[in-house]
């Protein structure tokens, strides 16, 4: 079921953005950051893209497993370096695609 949610999100998403340098990321948040960093996260992807191009995978007791959201090669960087300390992982997933490599390595 997640992944034609993923499916469906992706052919929104290719018809929005058509002609745009947008990716899509997979953002993993760091275990253990607390519920004001995760408010902090969310912000800023919701000030990067409508609400309804970002999906939340989380779990009421568990908190955020991760975030799928489309962004720029700019806005990438820009979220990678601001979120250093609060995100593990920053991946994009474009099947499509040859995604831009906006990093070295953030899986520390």
């Amino acid at each position: 079921m997640v992944s034609l949610l993923f499916l469906a999100m992706g052919l929104v998403f290719s018809r929005v953005f058509a002609g745009t340098n947008c990716f899509n990321f997979v953002i993993y948040p760091k275990d253990g950051i607390n519920q004001d960093q995760v408010k902090g996260i969310t912000a800023d992807l919701e000030a990067m893209a409508q609400p309804e191009f970002i999906y939340t995978s989380a779990s009421r007791y568990l908190g955020v497993f991760y975030w799928w959201a489309p962004m720029t090669t700019s806005q990438a960087m820009g979220f990678q370096e601001t979120h250093k300390d609060t995100v593990r992982q920053f991946t994009c997933s474009q099947d499509d695609v040859r995604c831009p490599d906006i990093y070295e390595d953030t899986t520390l």
